[in-house]
């Protein structure tokens, strides 16, 4: 006699009568403890059901994503981690990726490090067999910042050299509302400089980075800096005059970079009238806009680009913030107050050119001679002095 899934039990082989009878038996004290069991949960009429339920346990205690990040990176910066990272089995170049749980995407030789809406960390991707060699020079002689932690693949000698940031940067894109302009800039100031100083990959697009505590013997990671950095400190490694690329370097400048466009051209008559009509969240002839922006400068294909879900989320992240920061009336008041502003300045400057064309004249230059000397055409010059 066996257990039937399905409920009761039943007989493999029937060989005589007394299986038969013994498979009644012990489906009868089945439904009899059954009966019994649902009698001492059951309450009577009008009583409060709550009371015959067994008692509620203690609520579990959510987890945080960073508490199943390794304490070796935590205790060197690391302070924040995606609740879904991005992973890659391939330890070489990458050909799929896909998003896991943290318990499961720490043992994954390529993980993303940075958080889900944040940039708590960014990544400097050195090439070449010789790249710890020439990370080690630049640190040393040329007083560049130290990075928190270092991960070398053994087989090509390419380098993962990555900052801690704090406190982390809010992300331009649509679940993160509260984007600061101030930390934007200076992130990607600080990106943009560490990666052309360090001759970092400009095509690395700064989401999968090597697993600083993967199992394998494929890497070897060197733990430096305890402490994360802030901002201001990387700012002050940066030479007096330096200044950002035409064409940014990195992902965190290409991502800020055409979120602060977005802001300025959705203060723009047109681009603001699209935009209140539709919405920040659902406005495609706005995304078009900003995606003709992209491929104009990034191209459309993946190497310096953005992927479109990034494109769409600065898009709308920006729109946000338009729509936040400016009202119709706040705009319009404060570009009439910037206008007075530059206006008054700009007659005050015009007085005193006014001023000295009058007096080069008075003292006997010619027209074409004054206009050469004061950086004007003749024509100002001859207006100036029709002028009561």
């Amino acid at each position: 006699m066996i257990a039937d899934p399905r409920g009761g039990f039943r007989v493999a082989n029937w060989s005589s009568t007394d299986d038969r009878f013994e498979l009644e038996r012990a489906n009868d004290e089945l439904l009899r403890r059954r009966r019994e069991r649902r009698r001492q949960t059951s309450v009577p009429p009008g009583a409060y059901a709550r009371e015959a339920l067994p008692a509620p346990t203690a609520p579990r205690q959510l987890e945080l994503a960073i508490e199943w990040a390794p304490q070796r990176l935590r205790n060197h910066g690391y302070s924040d981690a995606h609740t879904l990272p991005l992973v890659s089995p391939d330890i070489g170049k990458v050909t799929r990726a896909w998003r896991e749980r943290p318990p499961q995407a720490w043992g994954r030789p390529r993980i993303e490090l940075r958080a889900g809406n944040c940039w708590q960390c960014f990544t400097v991707d050195c090439d070449g067999a010789e790249s710890v060699k020439r990370l080690g020079e630049f640190i040393l002689d040329e007083g560049l910042p130290t990075p928190n932690v270092i991960v070398q693949r053994r087989a090509s000698g390419n380098v993962h050299a990555t900052y801690m940031i704090a406190p982390s940067v809010h992300r331009p894109c649509a679940a993160q509302p509260d984007v600061r302009m101030k930390p934007l800039q200076l992130l990607h100031r600080v990106s943009e400089y560490l990666t052309a100083a360090l001759g970092g990959d400009r095509g690395y697009n700064g989401v999968l980075t090597h697993n600083p505590e993967y199992p394998g013997p494929e890497f070897h990671t060197d733990y430096l800096r305890t402490e994360p950095w802030s901002l201001a400190e990387l700012n002050k490694a940066i030479p007096r005059g330096w200044r950002i690329p035409a064409r940014p370097l990195t992902a965190i400048g290409r991502n800020v970079t055409l979120f602060l466009w977005a802001v300025k051209e959705a203060h723009r008559p047109r681009s603001a009238e699209i935009i209140r009509a539709h919405g920040a969240d659902d406005c495609p002839e706005w995304e078009r806009i900003v995606r003709a922006k992209h491929d104009a400068w990034f191209g459309t294909g993946a190497l310096f680009g953005l992927p479109d879900l990034e494109i769409r989320s600065v898009a709308r992240s920006a729109a946000r913030y338009s729509l936040r920061q400016y009202s119709p009336r706040q705009f319009a008041s404060r570009q009439a107050k910037r206008g007075k502003v530059s206006g008054a300045k700009r007659r005050e400057a015009m007085a005193g050119r006014n001023r000295r064309i009058r007096e080069l004249v008075e003292a006997g230059y010619s027209q074409r001679a004054v206009a050469a000397m004061v950086g004007c055409n003749q024509s100002t010059v001859s207006r100036v002095m029709h002028e009561p």
